[in-house]
């Protein structure tokens, strides 16, 4: 999980560290402070900096937010984040 993506520079890195099946959040605030936000254009975007059979879901949202917290709680469907990388909110 990624806190802060913007253009996905630092996801693309990880991606390629990571496994064909791997899952990735990205939660990133539209309009945010400092660069960050991205829009829905650019967020199917990002899916192609992965491998294809990696998957990325990316919210939209507040990281403070309670349903940042629901939604990311969702995605996981009972699994744990393996790496959570915040460059948000600086």
């Amino acid at each position: 999980m990624e806190i802060g993506t913007y253009k996905g520079a630092n996801l693309r890195c990880i991606a390629a560290c990571c496994r064909p099946d791997t899952h990735f959040i990205s939660l990133d605030l539209p309009g945010g402070g400092f660069g960050g936000g991205y829009s829905e254009e650019e967020a199917e975007a990002l899916k192609k900096l992965l491998h294809p059979t990696q998957a990325l879901d990316c919210l939209r949202m507040d990281a403070h937010s309670p349903e940042a917290l629901l939604s990311t709680v969702g995605l996981l469907n009972g699994d744990s984040i393996d790496l959570l990388f915040i460059d948000g909110d600086h």
